[in-house]
């Protein structure tokens, strides 16, 4: 297993010495340093199922001057000026990048889309600026699709040259990153159901180890969005330690809502006749799947069957997508949230190895959601995840 470990590549120590840094690029321009001074606290976040975002905590009081720094204190004749349009939503391309050192990782690129501030009787004053990823400017409408059989490039290609009344329904080119289609698997059934094509790739990228990024001309402008691995070995797994680089850890162990087998049903227009296939835990596909908390599962708080209506075209179909419900809902038995030192490659889609924490609870954790900090008290990540070790191996 290819392991990623929280050291410091200069002597192999844990680098609690370090100090975190940001950075923040507004239309490619790094900040001022007096405003640079102001921000007092930026956070970072990300999730399998939701764009990328970021926000910013400024200082926006003048204690000399009396005055509030970037907005509040404009005229009609100066409000146009650099210092107040700075955090305006919409427009101006923003960077942000965290890490220590010389050592930084760009987290996202993105836009402002939101600011506001509070003005307090004491002459205090805060501005909050929050953005989203680029991506949220390609949500425009809503498709429902299904593919079988293919890959996650295959799916994703698909989504670049797809028509909508006669225009392209996804703004641009779809490019795969080199290397990434050469280990790919197909995967038996997908289904984007009423999403913004943009939502759907990322999380079909994320699920997958992957990134999406987008290729840009010599002035700036996107020409194509990017789908794949981002480099030509597979990421590697981040270890966490308990005690070391594992600050804080909370598994909630949860049977309820858990089910014994799953049926999927459907209807076949062809022969006009109902489709329906079952699944559970003795099902070849599934076997050695949860070993560690299957028998707490099969004779505690279950459900004895679940019944789902899918559009589904065949018995083999119905049974693909049975299996994977089975999957999904295993993978939500052991969920949980941590923490640890600011470490910028723990992402949404990154693995998981968590170690000293007993043999049940030990093993391999899909990251759902991560949130990266720096203020006041350092740099921290915070996460959740779920834990993905089917076959019960507890490194």
């Amino acid at each position: 297993m290819n392991v990623l470990r929280l050291i410091d590549p200069r002597n192999g120590n844990i680098p609690e010495f370090l100090v975190p840094r940001f950075e923040v690029r507004i239309a490619g321009v790094g900040l001022p340093n007096d405003v640079l001074r102001d921000v007092s606290e930026i956070t970072y976040r990300d999730s399998l199922t939701e764009l990328d975002q970021f926000e910013l905590t400024v200082n926006n009081w003048d204690s000399e001057a009396r005055q509030f720094k970037y907005i509040g204190s404009e005229t009609e004749a100066n409000r146009k000026e650099p210092r107040y349009t700075l955090f305006e939503p919409c427009g101006k391309r923003v960077g942000i990048s965290f890490g220590y050192l010389d050592d930084m990782m760009l987290m996202m690129t993105g836009t402002f889309t939101t600011m506001e501030t509070a003005f307090n009787q004491s002459g205090g004053s805060t501005l909050t600026a929050r953005g989203l990823n680029a991506f949220h400017m390609m949500r425009t409408t809503k498709y429902t699709t299904a593919w079988e059989n293919k890959t996650p490039s295959e799916i994703a290609k698909d989504i670049g040259t797809r028509t909508n009344a006669g225009k392209k329904r996804f703004p641009l080119p779809v490019e795969i990153i080199e290397g990434t289609e050469g280990r790919e698997q197909k995967i038996p059934f997908v289904t984007e159901s009423s999403q913004f094509d943009i939502d759907f790739l990322l999380n079909l990228a994320r699920q997958h180890g992957y990134e999406i990024s987008t290729k840009l001309n010599k002035r700036g402008d996107a020409i194509a969005l990017l789908f794949g691995n981002p480099s030509d070995s597979p990421r590697a797994v981040i270890q966490l330690d308990w005690g070391q680089t594992l600050v804080e850890f909370k598994p909630k162990l949860s049977t309820a809502g858990t089910f014994n087998s799953i049926t999927v049903k459907g209807w076949d227009r062809k022969t006009q006749k109902p489709i329906a296939a079952k699944v559970d835990w003795n099902s070849k596909e599934l076997r050695g799947m949860n070993s560690k908390f299957r028998e707490l599962v099969e004779k505690c708080d279950r459900q004895d069957n679940e019944v789902v209506d899918l559009p589904v075209f065949s018995v083999a179909d119905a049974r693909r997508r049975a299996v994977g419900l089975m999957r999904d809902n295993s993978a939500r038995i052991i969920q949980a949230t941590g923490t640890t030192i600011g470490f910028p490659e723990l992402r949404a889609g990154r693995k998981l190895l968590i170690r000293g924490i007993g043999a049940r609870l030990s093993g391999e954790y899909l990251v759902t959601k991560s949130t990266h900090s720096i203020g006041d008290g350092g740099y921290t990540t915070k996460f959740e995840c779920r834990l993905e070790d089917f076959k019960g191996k507890s490194s």
